[in-house]
């Protein structure tokens, strides 16, 4: 979605939760597309769906492989100076931590989602001074 936003219409940023598109898609055009950029929390604990349920069915961008929800996104090595700074500035990788435990996210699919775990990681990112 962000990819075909105009360029005139920017959002302040987005947060991936366990993201089912794959780990060399360009993010450049989403990346361009934010203020702040993008943040993507991503767990090698998520093997059912993002790993093996990826690398069998595709990613949302159609590739077999395994997703950036499980192992982070990957600069592509194409890209031009602009690219590589928008990938250096505004891509923010969250990889699953112990202390999330904390929050009920055992790293697996619905981990994310738990209210606690949403409350403590995901929400202060949303509420931060623009």
């Amino acid at each position: 979605v962000l990819e075909e936003l105009p360029p005139e219409h920017r959002i302040w940023q987005a947060v991936l939760l366990a993201a089912a598109i794959s780990p060399d898609h360009d993010l450049t055009r989403a990346l361009d597309r934010t203020e702040r950029g993008i943040t993507n929390f991503h767990s090698w604990g998520d093997v059912p769906h993002l790993v093996v349920g990826t690398l069998a069915l595709g990613t949302l961008d159609r590739q077999h492989s395994v997703s950036a929800g499980a192992s982070g996104f990957h600069q592509p090595d194409d890209l031009n100076e602009a690219g590589r700074n928008l990938y250096a500035t505004r891509l923010h990788q969250v990889p699953y931590q112990w202390p999330m435990l904390k929050s009920y996210n055992g790293g697996g699919h619905i981990g994310p989602t738990q209210r606690k775990f949403v409350t403590t990681w995901v929400a202060p990112l949303l509420t931060q001074a623009q």
